[in-house]
């Protein structure tokens, strides 16, 4: 039996056909909203916290609480997609509360290998021109225009590679 674009047949060693319908791009997209605004939360927090600490020990703190925040602010983002992702659900809260879930082409887990190079390709698919993009206008002319421009073709042809191939897939997806 043959599935259409949005469904994967995978047979079980039983010989039982499962049916899989593979997530749309909104889908994708409301999952991916739902575990950033968790792990901006978390930031959020971890400034929160950082700021009272400094209150608290006072004197000139400021340079490690800034290496304090980058090194919290790398492993919050880093760490949140591949330790859920690497769990027994294999599936962030954003995934869970949309009904996803992440799987290998034949329906079974991911290797660690693979979760990690999605969530490593992540970094240049979404943070980095993010960052870019959202540093880029306080710049005061550091970022040129060209740059500019250059960030944002980036960033559009990473958000919109999912609605261009034929299985949904993000770049990290494809690598994994």
């Amino acid at each position: 039996p043959h599935a259409d674009r949005r469904q994967r047949i995978l047979v079980t060693p039983e010989g039982l056909e499962l049916r899989l319908e593979l997530a749309n791009v909104g889908q994708r997209l409301g999952a991916l909203i739902l575990d950033l605004l968790i792990i901006y939360g978390a930031m959020i927090a971890l400034v929160i916290v950082l700021l009272i600490v400094a209150a608290v020990v006072g004197g000139d703190v400021g340079e490690i609480v800034l290496v304090l925040l980058t090194l919290g602010v790398f492993f919050l983002r880093n760490g949140y997609f591949l330790a859920y992702e690497m769990s027994a659900k294999a599936a962030t809260p954003g995934k869970r509360a949309l009904g996803l879930g992440v799987a290998a082409r034949g329906g079974g887990r991911l290797p660690f290998r693979a979760v990690f190079a999605r969530n490593a390709l992540r970094e240049l698919e979404l943070f980095l021109p993010m960052q870019l993009l959202i540093t880029a206008p306080m710049s005061n002319g550091a970022v040129s225009g060209w740059m500019s421009l250059f960030g944002l073709i980036w960033c559009a042809v990473f958000v919109f590679l999912p609605v261009f191939n034929a299985h949904r897939l993000r770049a990290g997806d494809l690598v994994a």
